[in-house]
């Protein structure tokens, strides 16, 4: 029957068996596929062939049906309401039916009009097929007599849970008038509103939990799922679609039980079966399914993705501890604040007192001082001890008052730059993420215990080379630039990344979340992100699965009222705001550097000068006497004898 799937949408009805009229059966049939479910393609199975002429030669406008046999697949296009209808012989139409239902023909892509014979009802002709489903549209024709016949319309809430077929009578033919009657207590929209309620119907459900608890019933997970924010074992984007399969069993009557619980959320294939929750629910095991996966769709094709509505975010978080800072383009160290054309301004400067300094004393003294004189006298000019002149020194007076407001302005400059660099907010060193990973920071990530286990298991020598997953006792030391920490508990990831230069991934719901909770304000303000992955939020069902349309549509109603979005701002949490203001960072080593190689150029420098200066001392025979420090004589004041006065006569005028 390959003939069946050469187009995209076909109206396909069987007429089984000798018809008691043939005019009255073609009216129905031409008034059902015209009025009713217009469509552009029909296909008719027939065990008669005197059924196929019968319905040609009721056709107008010279339309005929193309009889095809022994699954030949050629047809002709045809002006009309029904473009093509085509007709098939068949030896059975039972086989037919139990053919199209092996092959999932009985589902929202086609509709069945099935004939019945005489006395045959829709459970006697329709009961043993198996996969007629929730989306099925089939009508199945009862003749009880000759004036009415009945129009039954045929689905099932889930043959595969043992559900009995649902049978509801829409219309009736009245033979005599040729006339559809639409039976007034059923809508016009019959299929969609008599089975948007399950009636009480027990579904299957996977849950994804990042340790099995020990009660496995569906209250027990209704009530964890429902707590808000963010909890430590449970994904928020497994809450949040959990909470949208309480909206749907609420608004279409059902129940589930769990049936099967995942504690991952991997899409890989592992051991030859498809891993998490997405594994259970490709396998067929549940019906609804949490499954918090992070997906492409166009890579995933057994897998039906009805509703999406908010983006998923996973990304790095970082803090900014001391090591981090300055890891940008500039780096701010001793020299930094001026640029060398400053630094060379200032050291001309100087050298030109020096000159000067040196010509004025061979002007002014009688003897020429040495450079190592004048040279004390400009580091008391920088260091603003300043200088003992006499006050007819007029020349040098001037250069060492210019030295000192040019000292005091460089230091102003100086000491303002860093001022500045200190109470400003640090700044982000990392552009986005190809910054973040080709810098020396390593790699930490989360993983649910499943996959932990897994990896601490697995015998693959790639496996144990770039993960390692204990989460205990680690230090940023321990890491490479190809390990990667993996922590199976994000408290335990988050405290490990407080306090070692360690970028944490995961979703970023969760990580904010305690962020919020567990994070002082400083540390909040010291916390960055750069974007690893935002993906569009999925609800996932088994490929062609029967409730994809029922779903569909339950969520777009949930999100036109604003349900979904409530359930957002109520399990999703955002990065809190900084609102610690200025943090003083200290100073790490590699800041002062730059200063202390300085001081120890200069260090060394003078104890070379110094032992070269005792060597020459000592090759050119020149003694040197150490002059000792005489002790003052303490006089005893005791025995001395204070002079007396003497005593003045008085003088009279």
């Amino acid at each position: 029957m390959k003939l069946v799937t050469l187009k995209i949408f076909f109206l396909i009805f069987l007429v089984n068996g000798i018809m008691s009229s043939n005019f009255i059966q073609n009216s129905l049939i031409f008034q059902y596929f015209t009025e009713i479910h217009p469509v552009k393609h029909v296909l008719i199975f027939s065990t008669k062939s005197v059924d196929l002429y019968s319905l040609q030669n009721f056709m107008s406008n010279g339309i005929s049906i193309l009889q095809v046999k022994n699954n030949t697949s050629r047809f002709e296009e045809f002006f009309h309401p029904v473009n093509t209808p085509v007709g098939v012989y068949v030896e059975s139409g039972h086989d037919i039916l139990q053919w199209a239902s092996n092959e999932k023909y009985f589902n929202s892509s086609y509709f069945w009009l099935i004939e019945g014979n005489d006395l045959e009802t829709a459970e006697s002709v329709l009961g043993n097929l198996f996969h007629i489903q929730l989306n099925s549209q089939i009508t199945f024709i009862e003749k009880f007599n000759s004036k009415l016949w009945n129009l039954i319309d045929v689905y099932s809430y889930g043959r595969h849970l043992r559900y009995e077929l649902v049978m509801n009578k829409f219309a009736e033919w009245n033979a005599i008038e040729e006339k559809m009657m639409i039976v007034k207590e059923f809508p016009l929209m019959y299929r969609k509103s008599y089975r948007g309620n399950f009636n009480g119907l027990v579904m299957r459900q996977g849950i994804v939990i990042a340790k099995r608890p020990k009660d496995h019933s569906i209250e027990y997970f209704d009530k964890i799922m429902t707590e808000p924010g963010t909890s430590q074992d449970i994904l928020t984007l497994v809450k949040y679609q959990h909470n949208q399969g309480m909206i749907l069993r609420q608004r279409y009557n059902f129940s589930v039980r769990v049936n099967r619980i995942a504690t991952d959320i991997t899409t890989a294939w592992i051991k030859g079966k498809r891993g998490g929750g997405l594994g259970i629910l490709a396998r067929n095991e549940t019906d609804v399914s949490s499954t918090g996966g992070l997906v492409t769709p166009c890579r995933l094709e057994e897998f039906d993705f009805i509703h999406t509505r908010f983006f998923t975010k996973a990304d790095y978080f970082y803090r900014l501890s001391p090591e981090l800072i300055g890891k940008g383009e500039k780096q701010l160290t001793f020299l930094v604040p001026f640029n060398n054309q400053v630094w060379i301004c200032i050291l001309v400067t100087l050298i030109l007192i020096t000159i000067l300094l040196k010509l004025y004393s061979k002007k002014l003294y009688d003897h020429i001082i040495k450079y190592e004189s004048i040279v004390i006298q400009v580091v008391s000019i920088v260091t603003s001890q300043g200088l003992d002149l006499p006050y007819n020194h007029i020349f040098r007076r001037i250069t060492t008052f210019t030295g000192q407001l040019l000292v005091i302005m460089i230091l102003n400059l100086y000491a303002g730059k860093l001022l500045t660099v200190l109470l400003t907010p640090v700044k982000d060193p990392f552009q986005d993420r190809t910054d973040l990973l080709n810098s020396d920071i390593h790699l930490g990530r989360y993983t649910t215990w499943g996959i932990a286990r897994q990896l601490e298991t697995s015998n693959r020598p790639d496996y144990n080379e770039l993960f390692f997953n204990t989460s205990r006792g680690l230090s940023s030391k321990s890491l490479d630039k190809k390990t990667i920490a993996v922590f199976d508990n994000y408290y335990e990831g988050l405290q490990y990344m407080k306090n070692n230069p360690v970028t944490f991934t995961g979703e970023s719901s969760n990580i904010q979340g305690i962020i919020k909770r567990t994070f002082s304000p400083d540390e909040i303000c010291e916390v960055k992100k750069q974007v690893l992955i935002h993906t569009p939020q999925y609800y996932a069902l088994k490929k062609h699965s029967q409730y994809s349309r029922a779903f569909m549509i339950g969520l777009l109603k949930a999100d036109e009222a604003g349900i979904l979005q409530k359930l957002k701002n109520t399990y999703f949490e955002e990065m809190p705001p900084c609102v610690a203001g200025v943090k003083l960072y200290s100073v790490p080593f590699g800041k002062i550097k730059s200063a202390l190689i300085i001081l120890s150029v200069a260090a060394c420098l003078s104890i070379i000068i110094f032992v070269l200066e005792y060597l020459w001392f000592k090759m050119s025979g020149i003694s040197l006497k150490f002059i000792e420090k005489r002790k003052t004589i303490k006089k005893n004041i005791k025995n001395v004898q204070k002079p007396k006065k003497i005593k003045q006569p008085r003088m009279y005028p």
